[in-house]
Parts: C-alpha cells; sequence; structure tokens
C-alpha cells in the first residue's frame, strides 16, 4: 500500500513537471505582449500584412503601440487577434493586439455577402499564419499529457 501510494505520487509529479515543461516552452513571458498590426488593406499595410515572410516589420509590443497612437485597449492587451474579412468580394486581414478573447478561431457570417473569422491567442506573436495554428497545438498537447498521466 505504501509503494502504489509513492508511485502514485511520483506519477502526479512527472505529470505536473511534464505539464510545466509544455507551458513554459509554449508561451514566452517577456515585459509586454507583442502581436503583429496591420491592415492587408492597399490603403494601409497591403499585402505585406499577409505574408508570413514579411510580418516580422509589424511586430509590435502592444502598450508602447497603444501609447503611441492613443488606444488604450492596447496597453493591457493579453491576446493577439488575427479577422479576415470578406464583405462583397473585398478580402482583407486585420492582425492587431487584443485586450481578451477566446483563445479559439470564431467564424460569423452577414448579410451583403459578409463572412469574417477571427482568431485570438496567448503569447507574443501568436496572430500570425502559423502562430495561431502552434498556439492551438501546444494546447493540446498540454491537455493530452495530463489526460495521460491521470
Amino acid at each position: 500500500l505504501v509503494f502504489t501510494a509513492k508511485l502514485n505520487m511520483n506519477s502526479l509529479q512527472l505529470s505536473l513537471a511534464v505539464l510545466g515543461l509544455v507551458l513554459v516552452l509554449g508561451t514566452y513571458s517577456g515585459a509586454a505582449l507583442q502581436c503583429y498590426v496591420c491592415n492587408s488593406d492597399s490603403k494601409y499595410e497591403g499585402d505585406d500584412c499577409n505574408d508570413d515572410t514579411k510580418l516580422e516589420q509589424f511586430l509590435v509590443d502592444c502598450a508602447e503601440y497603444g501609447e503611441k497612437h492613443n488606444q488604450p485597449a492596447y496597453t493591457n492587451a493579453t491576446m493577439c487577434r488575427k479577422q479576415e474579412q470578406t464583405v462583397e468580394g473585398d478580402h482583407r486581414i486585420i492582425r492587431s493586439c487584443a485586450l481578451d478573447g477566446r483563445n479559439k478561431c470564431i467564424e460569423r457570417t452577414g448579410t451583403k455577402a459578409v463572412k469574417v473569422i477571427y482568431c485570438e491567442c496567448e503569447g507574443d506573436g501568436c496572430n500570425s499564419a502559423s502562430g495561431v495554428v502552434a498556439s492551438l497545438f501546444t494546447l493540446s498537447v498540454a491537455a493530452l499529457l495530463t489526460k495521460a498521466f491521470h
């Protein structure tokens, strides 16, 4: 009975250590949140906002960006957001800092051929095309590892 209790305690400690490691490796905690901020409309940053190889130029510190551009919601941002919208055939991507969110993607369809998909995620630079997928992957691995050790 004592051996079984020790084995269960070691298993619990191991699962907590693995979960902690996944969370540490899956998220980066710096001084402030950094997100990509751009708009693929030709009036703004254009096609570079839709090109993962050119996104680095749009990575900003949300708090600094909020102060500089008088956007208080950015100052206290806790997540990043990527929004894809199609309005009457005009498609654009808008990347930004977000004050809050759901850490998942949501699709909305409206009248006049309006379709919007927005994804919120946690972690620096997660609102790139690959970042949103990587963030969801990290959460899935953590959940699977936790379940495997229980």
